[in-house]
C-alpha cells in the first residue's frame, strides 16, 4: 500500500539487462535488484546507478566476497578500471557471499561471508589493493565482517556441519583446521 513495485523481464519488457538499467536511471527508482548475468555493461551500469544514490542489489556467482569485488572491477574496460574502483569504493556498502551446506541432522544451512566497507576496506578498493581485502576481512570481526572460513568454523563448532564438509568448502583449509581443532 505504500510502494510501487515494477519488474522488467528481459526478453518480454526490455531487450537486455543493460537497457533495463538505463531505463531505471531515467526514472525515479530507489531500489534496483539485478539478477545473475554475464551481459557486458550490466555491472558498470549497476555501479553507476549506485553512485547516483540508488540502492542496488546485484546477485552473482562468486566464491568469496573478494572475488565478487574483483569481478565487478574486471567488468570495466581496462583503461577505466582505476576510476571504476574509486567509484565502487564510494558506493559499495557490503558484499555477502553464501554457500548452502548439508546439515548433519538433515536439511541445509548457510555459511555466510560478510565484507563491509570500512575506512580501511574503502581505501583498499579505491587504491586497487584488492588482494589485501581478504586479510582485512579476516581481522575485522569487531566491524561486523566474517570470513567464509570463520563462518564454517562456527558451524563446525556448533555441531551443525561435519568438519569434512566444511574443509571441502574452505578458502584456506589449513586455517580452518586450526580454528576447528578439537571439534568433530
Amino acid at each position: 500500500a505504500k510502494s510501487i513495485v515494477v519488474q522488467r523481464e528481459v526478453g518480454r519488457d526490455v531487450p537486455t539487462f543493460r537497457q533495463a538499467l538505463v531505463e531505471c536511471g531515467q526514472e525515479d527508482v530507489t531500489v534496483i535488484v539485478v539478477g545473475e548475468t554475464d551481459e557486458p555493461g550490466v555491472l558498470p551500469a549497476a555501479v553507476e546507478l549506485a553512485a547516483l544514490g540508488r540502492l542496488v542489489y546485484v546477485t552473482m556467482d562468486a566464491v568469496t566476497a573478494v572475488q565478487a569485488v574483483e569481478r565487478i572491477t574486471a567488468s570495466f574496460p581496462p583503461d577505466a578500471r582505476g576510476q571504476a574502483q574509486a567509484r565502487l569504493a564510494e558506493c559499495l556498502v557490503a558484499v555477502l557471499c553464501q554457500r548452502l551446506l548439508p546439515r548433519r541432522d538433515g536439511g541445509r544451512v548457510a555459511a555466510i561471508e560478510i565484507l563491509t566497507l570500512t575506512s580501511a576496506t574503502h581505501a583498499l578498493v579505491r587504491e586497487r589493493r584488492l588482494p589485501q581485502l581478504q586479510s582485512a576481512l579476516q581481522t575485522s570481526q569487531q566491524e561486523g565482517m566474517i570470513s567464509l572460513d570463520q563462518s564454517l568454523a562456527a558451524l563446525v563448532k556448533a555441531g551443525i556441519v561435519a568438519p569434512a564438509q566444511a574443509m571441502a568448502e574452505a578458502v584456506d583449509a589449513e586455517n580452518l583446521k586450526l580454528m576447528t581443532r578439537g571439534y568433530g
